[in-house]
């Protein structure tokens, strides 16, 4: 017989869990109908903006419709022509958005207590341009998706602030937002490498520093290299295997020296990435200290050291056979994997 308290309890979970999937039933049907009657709407917006785009000219119904659009239809609509335009268009889309209030209308939402406002106003502002002492405000939000849009905007317009911010964003509590922070410094380029080499040469937390040397080794400037070395020592073997990475994009006869002194770190993971990064920049002298590794004890650090070799070329490829006859069987087994491997790879046909 089932106690009588655990069977008001079981009664009163399963109420529950009624309720619960009625209000989602019914939020949904809302949702879905607030849509449906918001799409007439905003596709008229977009034939109107889009009538106008050739002459870079709108009539009154246009700017009417425009002016009846809420932020997220704003948004929307402009995200549909912002990344194709450039020049002349793109400011006239600007303009467009100065006079109808949307600059302002995004700069008030980026003051919103509610989340998804502000993220409203700083996604407008990516798209239409203004308001940079709006969204650079939002750097420090309590919402992860808000400060990745004020990454994404300095990403886009790469003001001296917008940058400077990037910096101090490095050590973002959310992955997903120093994502974003990487992203938006590997697509500046040039302008992002001098502030972000200035930040590297004084940052210290381990999550700044591996957010900093991931976009340095996706931006590969050699001007780098003197910041990613100061990190090659540090305590922390993830920051180590962020410098090594980075060293490996940006290639180099010091880059290379410093990578095979790496391939005694004391972190075999460490180990690994020194090896992937040698083969990675082809640093063919490095292929009779890389031939030592095949014989480690740490997978890992065997694989990387044999992936590594066959990347060298004719150098890697007679080092793997001659480590065939090698008396440390680990070392003989990689290299027969890796030309194995290598041979499967010549041999399959190519993709028609």
């Amino acid at each position: 017989m089932i106690p009588e308290p655990l069977l008001i309890a079981a009664t009163q979970l399963e109420a529950g869990v009624f309720v619960a999937a009625w209000l989602l039933i019914m939020g949904h049907g809302v949702f879905t109908g607030v849509r449906r009657r918001r799409r007439p709407r905003l596709e008229r917006a977009r034939r109107l903006l889009a009538a106008g785009l050739p002459d870079r000219a709108l009539d009154d119904d246009a700017r009417t419709a425009l002016r009846r659009l809420d932020a997220g239809e704003a948004a929307e609509l402009f995200a549909t022509f912002t990344p194709h335009l450039r020049g002349a268009e793109q400011e006239w889309l600007g303009g467009i958005a100065l006079e109808l209030g949307l600059v302002a209308r995004a700069r008030r939402l980026c003051r919103s207590r509610l989340w998804w406002r502000r993220l409203h106003g700083a996604r407008l502002i990516t798209l239409v341009g203004g308001g940079e002492e709006a969204i650079l405000a939002l750097a420090h939000d309590r919402n992860p998706l808000v400060r990745s849009q004020v990454a994404e905007w300095a990403g886009a317009y790469g003001t001296p602030a917008g940058i400077r911010t990037l910096g101090d964003m490095l050590g973002d509590r959310s992955r997903a937002s120093r994502y974003s922070v990487e992203d938006a410094l590997v697509r500046l380029g040039g302008p992002a490498v001098e502030p972000l080499a200035e930040r590297l040469a004084h940052v210290r937390g381990p999550i700044p520093s591996i957010t900093g040397l991931r976009a340095a080794g996706g931006l590969g400037d050699p001007r780098l290299l003197p910041s990613i070395l100061t990190h090659c020592d540090r305590e922390n073997p993830e920051v180590r295997r962020a410098a090594f990475a980075a060293l490996g994009a940006i290639g180099g006869e010091e880059a290379g020296r410093r990578l095979v002194a790496a391939l005694e770190d004391a972190d075999p993971r460490a180990r690994a990435e020194a090896a992937t990064a040698l083969g990675r920049m082809g640093h063919w002298q490095a292929a009779p200290v890389l031939a030592r590794q095949l014989g480690h004890t740490a997978w890992d650090v065997r694989l990387a050291a044999g992936r590594a070799l066959a990347k060298l070329g004719p150098p890697g490829e007679i080092t793997l056979r001659k480590m065939l006859d090698a008396p440390n069987a680990f070392a003989a087994d990689m290299a027969r994997h890796v030309l194995d491997r290598a041979r499967v790879e010549r041999t399959r046909p190519a993709p028609a």
